[in-house]
């Protein structure tokens, strides 16, 4: 396994070699909206072991290659790396946020690493995604168009196994005789969600996401988080965001043979690689190849209905997998919504939906827009739950998920905010909210939440194989 994705590595000194390296930017975060200051973070490749090991090599020319024919990861000995260094939209030469994205959304960069280790620079530069950072200084240039293209082909998906929207929703449905609970466990600042069929075989049938804190937030992330396999179950994922499948990597000789579903987005050398570990550990890798404004379907043997789409953003976060599992009661029709880290305004109008339930908050609590409308919640019986899953003091500066503009919108639909009206994420359990953690001087209330279709008295026994539940 490349050293970068090791969760059991140990930590050693690497080799930067002449310092010179393809990154791509991976994520942009709001650190103070008021001064435009932001985090961007790249993923990195270094060019010597790109041009040593890289599937478009001159003397071992494997790009057209079907990804599952690789035995094993074409990247393993790579130094793969992620760069973390705040800056602003000013700087930078933007306006506004959505105009950096557009334009850092499938770009890369020249990196190279001019000085690194203590004080050296305001970079932060992981070499692990579980291991602490070393400071750097380091410079950036634009890549030309010509050659980013090269980068995109070296780490697409063009040549993994698909699943049609079809096909997915006969595979669901033959795997999944019903969705009598909805797990949302405490990964960090990260994502995992499962469906559990009954109240005695207690292990997950679907996950979607299976995610912890990494970077600099690994640190959330729970000691000897595990995720229970008991059943086999069938990961779909939501977007390519390290936070929703780097859990896998904590217990992988169970979870990575899986087989995993997930979006057509573009890659780069730390995404890639997990990929060519899932094939490698002998698990199933598949694209899902539909249009972003159609809508799957699955009936499960009990009536109930499991709804897919693809958001319709350009985003990662906002062109990931969104689910709804339905619950056929003629009566009181209702929902569980799961968002991933997609925005509600780019849900496609196919997706509908019943008034749902409960909802896993998308991105978090991240920042959001006034024009993310939240769907209202269900109004029958007085049950709803509104999951936030994040880390315990995660925080970007002044911003902390979950974010004010989250519970704004949300309270704007309906739910019930409870104290969070005042003083987000200082409480796990308040008024509709349920939380996997909650942020300092309280105490650290950790656990999953367990969601039903009406209030749960009691809750159901968890798998010892899999990640605790202490909350419904």
């Amino acid at each position: 396994m490349n050293y970068f994705l090791d969760s059991e590595a140990d930590q050693k000194t690497t080799d930067f070699k002449d310092g010179k390296a393809y990154g791509r930017v991976d994520d942009v975060e709001v650190l103070d909206e008021q001064s435009g200051s932001i985090l961007v973070s790249y993923n990195a490749i270094l060019k010597y072991d790109l041009h040593e090991c890289g599937i478009q090599r001159r003397n071992n020319y494997r790009l057209n290659a079907r990804l599952n024919s690789f035995q094993n990861n074409p990247y393993e000995k790579a130094v793969i790396f992620r760069v973390e260094i705040e800056t602003t939209l000013k700087k930078e030469g933007f306006k506004d946020l959505d105009a950096l994205e557009r334009s850092y959304a499938d770009s890369w960069f020249n990196i190279e690493i001019l000085k690194h280790g203590r004080g050296a620079g305001d970079a932060k530069l992981y070499t692990n995604i579980f291991r602490p950072p070393i400071d750097a200084h380091l410079s950036f240039t634009k890549i030309y168009p010509r050659h980013q293209k090269k980068l995109n082909d070296e780490f697409s998906l063009a040549t993994a196994d698909t699943i049609s929207h079809l096909e997915l929703e006969q595979e669901i449905s033959r795997r999944t005789p019903s969705a009598e609970y909805l797990a949302v466990y405490d990964v960090g600042q990260g994502n995992a969600n499962a469906l559990i069929s009954s109240d005695y075989e207690e292990c997950p049938v679907i996950y979607f996401d299976m995610g912890c804190g990494v970077g600099s937030h690994a640190s959330t992330t729970p000691a000897n988080l595990t995720f229970c396999t008991c059943n086999n179950p069938l990961v779909i994922l939501s977007h390519w965001d390290k936070d929703h499948w780097a859990g896998a990597l904590l217990s992988k000789s169970k979870t990575l043979p899986l087989t995993w579903v997930v979006p057509r987005q573009q890659l780069d050398a730390a995404h890639k690689s997990f990929a060519h570990e899932i094939i490698a550990a002998g698990g199933r890798l598949l694209v899902l190849d539909m249009p972003q404004k159609n809508m799957g379907a699955s009936t499960l043997s009990n009536g109930q209905h499991l709804k897919f789409a693809l958001g319709e953003g350009t985003t990662r976060n906002d062109s990931g997998i969104v689910l709804a599992i339905e619950n056929p009661d003629v009566q009181f029709p209702s929902s569980w919504l799961l968002t991933g880290d997609c925005s509600y305004r780019f849900f496609p109008k196919s997706f509908q939906y019943s008034a749902p339930i409960a909802v896993v908050a998308p991105h978090h609590g991240g920042i959001t827009k006034s024009n993310n409308i939240a769907p209202s919640p269900a109004p029958f019986n007085g049950y709803n739950r509104l999951i936030y899953s994040y880390g315990p003091d995660n925080k970007f500066r002044t911003t902390q998920h979950p974010t004010p503009s989250s519970i704004n919108i949300h309270k704007l639909a309906g739910w019930d905010m409870g104290s969070w009206n005042s003083a987000p994420g200082h409480s796990t359990s308040t008024g509709n909210i349920r939380a996997t953690s909650k942020h300092s001087p309280s105490p650290f209330e950790r656990g999953g939440v367990m969601v039903g279709w009406e209030p749960i008295p009691v809750l159901p026994k968890v798998c010892v194989l899999g990640a605790p539940i202490s909350k419904h």
